[in-house]
């Protein structure tokens, strides 16, 4: 079972976004990271609009 699928990478995508403000609001990220780190969390992820699983 691949767990890591598009919709689970979706999802977990949608996390990262939800928690990068509550990262900088506690003061464990600075404001000046958020922008960097959301495209690498994309980059990791993989995520596209498509939906469709990525070639092997």
């Amino acid at each position: 079972m691949n767990i890591f699928n598009s919709k689970v990478r979706k999802w977990l995508y949608g996390v990262c976004i939800a928690a990068v403000p509550v990262l900088v609001y506690f003061k464990l990220l600075p404001p000046e990271a958020s922008p960097i780190i959301l495209p690498l969390v994309l980059a990791v992820l993989n995520v596209n609009e498509t939906d469709t699983e990525r070639p092997e």
